[in-house]
C-alpha cells in the first residue's frame, strides 16, 4: 500500500515502524503492517499546491479484499518528540563542530547551540529554543556577499 505524509510528520515516520490501516470498506477489520520505504524528495500537495508531501509504501497483512484505491485511514506508531520545535534546516549551522541556531536578539543575532532529534532535507526537529524565536536562515556573521552555509551532516536516523 502506499500513502502521502504531510511534511511536518515526515521526521517521525520511518522504515520498520509499525502501521495499522482501517479500510472504509471493512469498517470491522483493522489490517497490521510496517513501513517500507519513505520518499527523501517532498512532492507537491495535491490540492494545495504550498503543502509538500512524501510518498510512503507499507506492507500490510491481512484481508484480501482490499483493493487498489480503496480509502482508508493510516495510524503510523512514530516518535513521539516533546518540547522541540520543526524549523527551517536551513536555519541550522556548523560552527566549530557545534549545531547552532541563531536566534534574533535586540537588533541582531545571538548563536545558540541546539540539539537536532530529527531532520528531512527541509526541516530540522531541534531542542533548546523557545517557541517564540525568530531564527536566521542565513549566517549573519558573514558578509551578505560572500554568505557560503555550512550546515551539519543530517544524521542517518532520528535519535531518541
Amino acid at each position: 500500500m502506499t500513502a502521502k505524509l504531510p511534511e511536518q510528520d515526515r521526521a517521525n515516520v520511518s522504515p520498520g515502524q509499525a502501521v495499522e490501516v482501517a479500510v472504509d470498506a471493512l469498517p470491522d477489520a483493522t489490517l497490521r503492517g510496517t513501513v517500507r520505504t519513505v520518499s527523501g524528495v517532498a512532492s507537491r500537495g495535491l490540492f494545495d499546491a504550498g503543502t509538500r508531501q512524501f510518498d510512503i509504501a507499507f506492507d500490510v497483512t491481512g484481508n484480501p479484499a482490499v483493493r487498489p484505491g480503496v480509502s482508508a485511514a493510516i495510524a503510523i506508531s512514530g516518535q513521539a518528540y516533546d518540547n522541540v520545535l520543526y524549523i527551517p534546516r536551513t536555519a541550522v549551522f556548523d560552527i566549530s563542530g557545534r549545531t547552532t541556531v541563531y536566534i534574533r536578539s535586540g537588533g541582531g543575532f545571538d548563536a545558540k547551540e541546539v540539539r537536532v532529534r530529527a531532520w528531512t532535507d527541509s526541516v530540522a526537529v531541534v531542542e533548546n529554543i523557545e517557541s517564540s524565536a525568530e531564527v536566521a536562515l542565513v549566517d549573519p556573521n558573514t558578509p551578505s556577499g560572500a554568505r557560503r552555509k555550512t550546515q551539519p551532516t543530517a544524521p542517518q536516523r532520528a535519535s531518541r
